[in-house]
């Protein structure tokens, strides 16, 4: 049974003014409007809900706001700060089309047994670098009574590495230890078996390290309080021109969730216990299959009784 939910995420619950006038037989010059339970959430996230949950209405408001509101009434079921929704496959083309242009969407879809991230616009950082100049004036000299002293202008010009956009088009399974959204229940007799894997392979079933090409793909612990993440980085420690995995920069850089560590001179994939595909062509990993050998075949000679002439003999 593959369970498939939607969570949309939303700021707070609470009482929100809307344009509904208050009407109670009274004449007032200025109108009285009713304040709606319900709750806040973004443009992107309500419109999510309002396309999978058919009885949820929105907050009429009188004015522009960044915020979108949703009415208690007809709202889904609540766990924490998220909207649980029942959802299935012909659900998925609809919330892509929805989270691909927003940045932090807040919509995650569970599905395949664990959290994924919905298609959504991702910053990222190609080494590509930009500049500013800084400017300062500071005193030189002492200062002595009834002397001014002089002033000298500094231009400091300091570098940054642009952070750029893109979309990322596919749902992105959440990594190994990130929050989720609320744990799913498992049915009785289907629980996972925690610890079963081997200590020379990661939660997802590749090994531990795999080399190839000259680089090298591994699974470690994080720094410090991290989570464990995949690194790739050159086998030996080699110049920039002699580097594998510069030598495929733009193939690296293209992969969703790659990350360059300035301070270990690595690469490190942040998208889940399963490494991109990009990355394990990269090393050249071929999956292990058993070897299927054919059973030799004996031919057994019936037992001759010792009388049988020699020329009967060769023709068994």
């Amino acid at each position: 049974m593959n369970e498939m939910y939607c969570a949309v995420y939303f700021y707070e619950k609470g009482k929100y003014g809307s344009n509904i006038p208050v009407e109670d037989g009274r004449t007032r010059r200025k109108p009285k409007y009713q304040d709606v339970k319900g709750f806040q959430m973004s443009k992107e996230a309500h419109q999510v809900l309002l396309a999978l949950v058919p009885t949820a209405k929105p907050i009429p408001r009188s004015r522009i706001v960044e915020y979108q509101y949703l009415a208690s009434d007809g709202a889904p079921e609540v766990v924490g700060n998220y909207f649980k929704i029942a959802i299935t496959e012909e659900d998925l083309p609809t919330i892509a089309k929805i989270t691909r242009t927003a940045h932090h969407p807040g919509v995650y879809v569970y599905m395949r047994g664990r959290w994924h991230n919905a298609p959504q616009v991702e910053e990222y950082k190609d080494g590509e670098m930009g500049s500013y100049t800084v400017t300062s004036y500071e005193p030189v000299g002492a200062f002595e009574l009834g002397m001014t002293p002089l002033v000298v202008q500094q231009v400091e010009t300091r570098q940054f590495e642009k952070t750029k956009l893109r979309i990322v088009d596919e749902f992105v399974p959440r990594g190994e230890g990130m929050k989720v959204p609320f744990v799913i229940a498992t049915p009785p007799g289907n629980e996972r078996e925690m610890g079963s894997q081997s200590a020379d392979r990661n939660p997802a079933g590749f090994p531990l390290q795999i080399i190839g090409n000259g680089m090298v793909l591994e699974w470690k612990k994080g720094y410090e309080d991290k989570d464990p993440i995949w690194w790739l980085r050159d086998e030996q420690k080699v110049s920039k021109e002699h580097s594998a995995t510069y030598a495929h920069y733009s193939t690296v850089k293209s992969v969703p969730h790659m990350r360059w560590s300035r301070s270990f001179s690595a690469w490190y994939f942040i998208g889940g216990a399963t490494p991109h595909q990009t990355l394990l062509n990269l090393v050249g990993y071929q999956p292990v299959t058993p070897a299927v050998t054919t059973p030799e075949v004996f031919t057994v000679k019936p037992p001759v009784a010792p009388d049988v002439p020699q020329d009967l003999l060769d023709l068994l």
